[in-house]
């Protein structure tokens, strides 16, 4: 029998068990589309969420409840509304729904990214922010971004000059962990142990934890339908090759006393009590957690940003031009560019925003659960609520962004139209909250559409166009302050490291800018190359970067150690 067919009948029987005859409550619930018995609107969800998510908010309203099998959801899809979660309630909304592969893969929640808000979160995240993500320890690490960048440069310069084929998707995954490698585990990650098992570490993470699992829907028969599907023993089999890699990676550090000055040396004087976690006692699964988070938030997001960036570019001439432009004006003739130079780059700063807004590679924030009964915008929230922040249909408005679309200030402007998270990972809340007027049940799952947002014509004019220029005059940014632009999300629940990975996009971008020329391959259109993206915990090119393109010259002080080429294929013409 297809497995399909048996998870059917399975689900069919499951509701003959379950089935209860709803009755009336005198909540004032968000609006939202009817849905099927058992199943809720799930069918409507489609395979890219956040759009679907999106459609639905135009016809039943910014904040938006949906059920999901037995999980009852909100989607909030406007900075009004997102504001209202985020801030006003922001403490209500803190917390995170238990998902069942999240919860193994991060050692039973005891990281940050997935843990239910507590004293003991906040005194983890605390810390983490003073001793691991400051600004001054970011600056610190500049090096080595700065080492791994160069080596990334002459690796482009001796594949092109020799003729050799070059995956940019891959290839950028590859510098963000050798960057985060070294950071995280003191070690370059080429030649060492870990090389071995990375890939298979990395993508099976992303592929877990950007699954449909019905074990968080389906409470009864969820993990039946799980095992069926693979899912259930792909997530073992992961967190068996997981484990065993941060196993090898603290061996390695204990192993050599010379690396002191890196994350898990910090995570580990927590451990010995060290450094104080107040009446909490840091425990290697803690050491992991934190660790998964770092990989998950730092490899993928940093890779897939400057992707994206680079695409729009080759895709829009002018704006190309005018970037090149004012990085080699500011670089002039250097050799070696630092991160010093990248602050007097404000163009470059507008294409990041302006993909960002476009392309949030998160489109759907990772949901809140509402912690009590919650009144939002009028409507009645319960506790445990998931709430969804859909940040693309956002990005997308036209009501915020002037041709929300097109592309103009390349910085700001990349990461509008490409959001790294286009759903913010959900909230849940703590309790019962009223959010405009609206119930909203403790418990309920809360999620931002960090998509819609980025997409709505109401603040972006044009919102589907690449137009980094919007960012002229205008102060929006995505450090979490300004609920029209949210790349890296907002209130307590924001990513902590946005200033390691926006470090390494800039720093990569302006070496690839100023060295080489980029132009689309004769006889190919910018309307060739494909701009969607693909679905998962971050939204990807559902296309990889593999069209041809050419490097026409090689702008370094050094360059009489090097061929100068023009014209040359650095990748074979295999999608668009």
């Amino acid at each position: 029998m297809d497995v399909w067919y048996l998870i059917v009948a399975i689900i069919l029987f499951a509701s003959i068990l379950v089935a209860k005859s709803t009755r009336k409550t005198k909540k004032n619930l968000p609006p939202g589309p009817p849905r099927l018995p058992i199943i809720g609107n799930l069918h409507q969800l489609g395979s890219k969420p956040h759009r679907s998510m999106f459609k639905l908010s135009e016809k039943y309203g910014p904040l938006m409840s949906l059920k999901l099998g037995n999980v009852s959801i909100v989607v909030a899809s406007t900075p009004e509304t997102v504001k209202d979660v985020l801030k006003t309630f922001d403490v209500d909304c803190c917390s995170r729904p238990y998902s069942t592969y999240a919860a193994r893969l991060s050692y039973n929640r005891n990281d940050l990214s997935f843990s239910p808000y507590s004293k003991y979160w906040r005194e983890l995240r605390k810390l983490t922010v003073i001793e691991l993500y400051t600004a001054k320890r970011v600056k610190s690490f500049g090096h080595i971004r700065e080492e791994e960048v160069a080596s990334f440069v002459d690796f482009i310069r001796q594949s092109a000059s020799l003729k050799k084929q070059v995956n940019f998707n891959l290839n950028f995954m590859k510098l963000s962990a050798s960057v985060i490698c070294r950071l995280g585990f003191g070690m370059s990650l080429e030649g060492s142990k870990l090389e071995i098992t990375y890939d298979e570490v990395i993508q099976g993470i992303m592929e877990v934890l950007g699954s449909f699992a019905a074990a968080d829907f389906f409470p009864i028969i969820g993990k039946l339908i799980d095992r069926l599907t693979g899912l259930h023993g792909k997530c073992e089999k992961v967190f068996q090759a997981m484990d065993t890699f941060f196993d090898e990676a603290i061996k390695c550090h204990l192993d050599d006393e010379s690396i002191k000055d890196d994350i898990i040396a910090l995570l580990l004087k927590m451990e010995r009590g060290e450094i104080g976690l107040g009446e909490f006692q840091l425990s290697r699964n803690h050491t992991k957690g934190i660790l998964l988070d770092i990989l998950v938030a730092g490899i993928d997001t940093s890779a897939q940003t400057a992707t994206w960036v680079m695409t729009h570019l080759i895709t829009n001439p002018r704006v190309m031009n005018r970037v090149q432009t004012e990085v080699r004006e500011v670089v002039k003739n250097k050799d070696n560019i630092t991160e010093d130079d990248i602050e007097q780059l404000k163009y470059l700063k507008m294409v990041i925003k302006e993909t960002l807004r476009i392309n949030p590679l998160v489109p759907l924030l990772i949901p809140r659960e509402a912690s009590k009964d919650l009144k939002i915008r009028g409507y009645d929230i319960p506790k445990n609520t998931w709430i969804y922040v859909n940040v693309w249909a956002i990005h997308r408005n036209p009501n915020i962004w002037k041709d929300p679309g097109a592309e103009q200030s390349a910085n700001r402007e990349t990461l509008r139209i490409n959001p790294l998270v286009p759903l913010l990972i959900p909230r849940e809340a703590s309790k019962d909250l009223k959010i405009r007027g609206y119930d909203i049940p403790k418990n309920t799952w809360i999620y931002v559409n960090v998509w819609a947002i980025h997409r709505n014509p109401n603040i972006w004019k044009d919102p589907g166009a690449f137009i980094p220029e919007r960012f002229v005059d205008n102060e929006i940014d995505y450090k979490g302050l300004n609920f029209e632009l949210l790349a890296f999300g907002s209130g307590r629940r924001m990513c902590p490291g946005m200033g390691v990975g926006m470090a390494l996009v800039h720093l990569t971008l302006v070496n690839l800018l100023y060295r080489f020329d980029w132009k689309l391959p004769e006889g190919m259109e910018t309307r060739d190359v494909d701009l969607e993206e693909s679905y998962g915990l971050v939204c990807p090119k559902k296309i990889p970067l593999d069209f041809d393109f050419y490097i026409y010259y090689c702008h370094t002080l050094k360059c009489n150690l090097w061929k100068c080429f023009e014209g040359v294929t650095i990748i074979n013409k295999k999608h668009v």
